[in-house]
């Protein structure tokens, strides 16, 4: 099973998408309670345009393996691009949540934001308790609010 997501990743180097996509269905065939492969698969799924099955292996991969913030970030890369914004917000609200240092979920989410309604509307969702904020490093700028709201939430 290990195997096979190795072949996989070594495929996709020369980006020969079918071979990755074969050796990842094979290996989640074989075990499909591989968070992994269904990261990896929903990876290659996304590169290649098809937003609405690479959403689904990234909410494989979080359902078999919750924490798993590579997968969450990923997710709301494919509903941003599907047009979901709401739901992408949440989806990189989680990964920061998971993984307050994950400097790229900060960029996307900061911009997610003008799309879905701006700063005040991230403001509004984080309780009162939450006034004391620390901030992830490797962050600047506005996606240093983000991360720290994220990761008070």
């Amino acid at each position: 099973m290990q195997a096979a997501t190795s072949i996989a990743q070594c495929v996709r180097a020369p980006r020969e998408h079918e071979e990755a996509l074969a050796s990842y269905r094979h290996a989640l065939a074989l075990d499909p309670g591989l968070a992994e492969a269904h990261h990896n698969l929903g990876t290659v799924l996304l590169e290649t345009g098809h937003l609405d099955e690479a959403l689904d292996s990234f909410r494989r991969a979080t359902a078999a393996n919750p924490a798993y913030a590579d997968a969450h970030e990923n997710a709301g890369d494919a509903l941003m691009q599907l047009g979901r914004v709401d739901e992408a917000v949440v989806s990189y609200e989680r990964a920061l949540h998971i993984r307050p240092d994950r400097v790229v979920a900060c960029h996307s989410l900061a911009n997610a934001l003008p799309i879905w309604g701006g700063l005040n509307r991230l403001l509004q969702r984080i309780d009162a308790r939450s006034r004391s904020i620390r901030t992830a490093p490797n962050c600047t700028t506005i996606s240093a609010v983000c991360c720290a709201l994220a990761a008070a939430r």
